[in-house]
């Protein structure tokens, strides 16, 4: 069948309904995906010499957001093996392994509030022609409520990171799938929360000044979005890196993004600002996601200490370290990779952010716990003073 294919699973009392849709993404779209990842291996074009100069970008990011386990695939194809994968047997596989992986999540505890308390909830797909760089899914708020979690995927995504793997080599890239499902659905939980709603109120209010006075705006949208995000999304990759065994802690990016949040401050045109925010903070490896999972991961830091007196430091150096000489460490050595938070106190973590309904509550518990770490002014990432700053410079810009 070319047209929805839908699934169902009884989760504790809830039945899940998945429906998939690919209106968005045709067999015309199909065709030029598969066909650009035939030529990468076929044609070798994942060396640079080989690949035409006028589509060099778009192999680069094809290679680089959507395709793993190049190399495995790439010895098979050297061996002789090819695949000649039809739109319905793309669809048949990646619909099915795709379904069977939120059910999985489903059914983890941390997620129960998205299903309990429902009859029925439905889970809508839809499948669509290109991505950004590195989106590979995401929550539609506006068409999302109780009994509805709306995503969108990229077609692309679904082809290089779940059909020719299991076309090729019998896996997929679950490690990935987790990460990308938990990001997703740890919004459903807050918008469910009504985590969202002040927000969508002010960008109303947003939106009705733009109307008005067009040229006035300057980087307030973009302020404003970034600062909500460090809540929104710092929550959600705190969520999908559960299972990181290690976190990367990095102040002198935490300082660069600091810095480009200023810039874009200042900025009177709203385009400009835009633009440049989606340049230097293209991915959720980077930008306020980076900083408000810190955050998280601080505030979590700060219920750890309560247990242990010491913490545990991989690189660059393994050595221990206790939490009062946490502050003068990261001044001393500002880049380090920290173990992971254990699983009891990564829940009591989760418990507390998920109390939290403002993004000005999350900063003053932030920054409460950066007391409790006895953790100065300059490590700590956020601070209303900074808050303040890059407001004023908004409104200044738009005079």
């Amino acid at each position: 069948m070319l047209g929805d294919s839908m699934f169902t699973r009884k989760i504790n009392l809830t039945t899940v309904v998945i429906q998939f849709n690919f209106k968005r993404y045709s067999v015309r779209d199909f065709r030029k995906d598969y066909t650009l990842t035939e030529n990468i291996y076929y044609k070798e074009w994942f060396k640079d010499k080989n690949i035409p100069t006028e589509i060099r970008e778009d192999v680069k990011l094809a290679q680089f957001y959507e395709l793993v386990f190049k190399r495995e695939i790439y010895q098979r194809v050297r061996t002789g093996e090819r695949l000649n994968i039809s739109y319905r047997q793309f669809k048949k596989i990646s619909t099915k392994l795709l379904a069977e992986f939120i059910f999985y999540v489903l059914r983890q505890s941390e997620f129960k509030r998205v299903i309990e308390g429902r009859d029925t909830i439905i889970v809508k797909v839809s499948v669509m022609e290109g991505t950004e760089e590195g989106t590979y899914a995401e929550m539609v708020n506006e068409d999302s409520d109780f009994q509805r979690i709306s995503l969108d995927v990229s077609g692309a995504w679904l082809l290089g990171r779940i059909c020719l793997p299991w076309m090729f080599l019998k896996k997929i890239d679950s490690a990935f799938l987790l990460k990308t499902i938990s990001h997703e659905l740890e919004h459903y939980i807050e918008l469910t929360r009504g985590i969202y709603q002040k927000e969508y109120a002010a960008i109303q209010k947003i939106s009705k000044f733009m109307k008005v006075n067009p040229k006035k705006i300057g980087a307030l949208p973009v302020v404003y979005e970034i600062l909500c995000n460090l809540y929104t999304e710092g929550i959600a990759v705190f969520q999908e890196k559960r299972y990181a065994r290690y976190i990367k802690f990095d102040l002198d990016k935490i300082e660069l993004i600091k810095r480009e949040v200023e810039a874009i401050s200042v900025m009177k045109d709203k385009r400009r600002a835009q633009e440049r925010y989606e340049r230097v903070f293209p991915d959720s490896e980077g930008g306020e996601y980076y900083l408000g999972f810190m955050m998280c991961f601080f505030i979590g830091l700060s219920l750890a200490q309560k247990e242990n007196a010491t913490l545990s430091i991989l690189a660059p150096r393994k050595e221990t370290i206790s939490y009062t000489k946490l502050n003068s460490y990261i001044l001393e050595d500002r880049n380090f990779v920290i173990a992971q938070l254990s699983p009891e106190i990564f829940v009591k973590t989760y418990t507390k952010l998920s109390s939290i309904t403002t993004f000005q509550k999350f900063v003053n518990v932030y920054l409460q716990s950066c007391r409790e770490l006895g953790l100065g002014r300059l490590v700590q990432f956020i601070d209303k003073p900074w808050i303040t700053k890059i407001i004023k410079n908004t409104k200044r810009a738009r005079k």
